[in-house]
């Protein structure tokens, strides 16, 4: 696990100079090439059937299934271009310096993002803050280790983003939650944190 190069802070107004556009919304779920990238993950699940949601600014796929000893299993993967907190490739908010959920790993930090554990009662996974996209993953079976998770949605990034990192490199995941990362702060570190 590593850290995005350290630069010097920013302020809010370089910040936002700084700031990408957003990517385009995928097509479809088939266009992400998610299913392929979370083939293991899916594979865990008692005959999923799949689901996919469009709207303006967001793309949900989703695969459930249920199994007699377990319930109901469901996988969701959500691409929301908008909703990042990185702004530009390297950035990382003061919310991300605040939190032990946030991290990064050599592919996330090479498409200049961070990467954040999604804990809940019944669902739980990884965001994804690239820049110019949020991909985020949940998953509510405890078949389903968030590391894979983690693994396929960032194999599905570097597609998406043209990510240097190596497609599939069997990096491990961090533990959840992760420890601290190092990371860049932005120049007001006593500001609330930002959504």
């Amino acid at each position: 696990m590593t850290g995005p190069s350290l630069s010097p802070s920013a302020s809010q107004s370089e910040i936002e100079e700084r700031r990408v556009d957003a990517l385009p919304l995928p097509a479809s779920c088939e266009a992400t090439g998610i299913e392929q990238d979370a083939s293991r993950v899916l594979g865990q699940l008692e005959s999923p059937e799949f689901t996919e949601v469009r709207t303006d600014t967001r793309l949900e796929c989703s695969w459930a299934g249920f199994d007699p000893d377990e319930g109901s299993e469901v996988v969701m993967v959500t691409f929301a271009p908008e909703k990042s907190l990185v702004a530009y490739p390297g950035h990382v908010p003061v919310k991300a310096q605040r939190r032990d959920d946030f991290f990064t790993t050599g592919a996330v930090a090479s498409m200049g993002g961070i990467a954040q554990w999604d804990t809940g009662e019944m669902f739980s996974g990884v965001k994804l803050h690239l820049p110019g996209m949020l991909i985020s993953t949940t998953s509510n079976t405890p078949r389903v280790a968030t590391g894979d998770l983690l693994r396929a949605v960032t194999a599905t990034a570097q597609e998406l983003t043209g990510g240097t990192a190596q497609q599939g490199a069997a990096e491990p995941a961090p533990p959840t939650p992760a420890p601290e990362p190092t990371v860049q702060a932005d120049a007001d570190s006593t500001a609330e944190p930002r959504d």
